[in-house]
C-alpha cells in the first residue's frame, strides 16, 4: 500500500497545478491484484478524499 500512496500522491501533485477545466483521469490497471478488499477500500477511500479536494 505504501507504493500506491506515493504514487497517488504525485498524481494530486500534478492535478493540483493544472487548469481548472483539465480532466482529471486515473488509470487503474491491475493495480489491486493481490490486495485484500479493506486495503483496495482504504486506496478508494483515499483517491476520492484527495479528487474532491481538487
Amino acid at each position: 500500500m505504501a507504493m500506491y500512496i506515493t504514487l497517488f500522491s504525485a498524481s494530486y501533485s500534478r492535478y493540483s497545478d493544472a487548469r481548472p477545466d483539465a480532466t482529471r483521469l486515473i488509470s487503474l490497471d491491475e493495480a489491486f491484484a493481490g490486495v485484500d478488499e479493506n486495503n483496495i477500500r482504504d486506496m478508494f477511500d483515499l483517491l476520492k478524499t484527495g479528487l474532491a479536494e481538487l
